[in-house]
């Protein structure tokens, strides 16, 4: 009667929690890339309630690295829900342990303004170059289900030739720490031919071919141990045109 019991217990504890982890609303794409031309840039991530009831979404930043310029001036930068857009504050950019916030309502079935979410940049003209990320995290408030949205944004400077554009400021890594791929993007013009990762002790543990003109790796990193590593590109002759550092957990 005992194993019975457990056995039962068991199954609810199971049904209980595929239920709380069901999906309840979707997003266009995990990832959104564009770049920065003129005095503004708005990336739309909007949110659709497929659940059968209305959700609110609680969202923080996860991680990112975009640069001061584009931070410190709190006009620069805001994360807009369907409550308002939220200007850079030093808790909303504290990586993993920011700030979080609350959506209104999102019905079911909602319009684009219902599930509005959006970052918006403005007037970075004067700030750093280069191809920068955010991460943040949306989750459903009520039942847990979260999904990640990673905006990517690519802002070059005026005329760069292809010469400048092997700076190590147009590389991005992410996510950092990271378990089993790692996204890598560059400028396509910066040559970029070979990908190589190495330990602590300088030992090469995985190599990559760049095929294609799409500014885009991805480095699949579950046959190596956890620790730190790091990625080298380079270049038809074997030049090191950039080094990133990440962590395998």
């Amino acid at each position: 009667m005992k194993k019975i019991l457990l056995v039962f217990v068991g199954v609810i504890n199971m049904v209980f929690a595929e239920k709380t982890s069901a999906q309840t609303f979707t997003i266009p794409a995990d990832t959104l890339n564009a770049t920065y031309h003129s005095d503004q840039l708005t990336m739309y991530s909007n949110i659709t309630n497929i659940s059968a009831n209305p959700i609110k979404i609680k969202w923080r930043v996860l991680s990112n690295n975009f640069p001061p310029g584009w931070t410190s001036n709190k006009d620069a930068l805001g994360i807009c829900d369907n409550v308002l857009c939220r200007q850079n504050d030093n808790q909303m950019f504290t990586n993993g342990s920011g700030t979080s916030f609350i959506t209104a309502d999102i019905p079911v079935g909602n319009t684009e303004d219902q599930g509005l979410f959006y970052i918006v940049l403005l007037d970075i003209n004067a700030a750093e170059s280069g191809t920068y990320y955010m991460t943040i995290r949306l989750e459903d408030a009520a039942n847990g289900y979260q999904r990640d949205v990673t905006f990517i944004v690519n802002k070059w400077t005026t005329g760069v030739s292809s010469n400048t554009a092997k700076g190590d400021k147009n590389i991005t890594l992410y996510p950092n720490p990271a378990r089993s791929t790692v996204n890598l993007t560059f400028n396509p013009g910066a040559g970029i031919k070979t990908i190589a990762l190495y330990n602590l002790i300088g030992k090469n543990v995985a190599s990559y071919r760049v095929n294609g003109n799409t500014g885009k790796m991805l480095l699949d990193i579950s046959g190596i141990p956890a620790g730190i590593y790091y990625v080298r590109m380079q270049n038809a002759e074997g030049e090191v045109i950039a080094t990133r550092r990440f962590t395998r957990q």
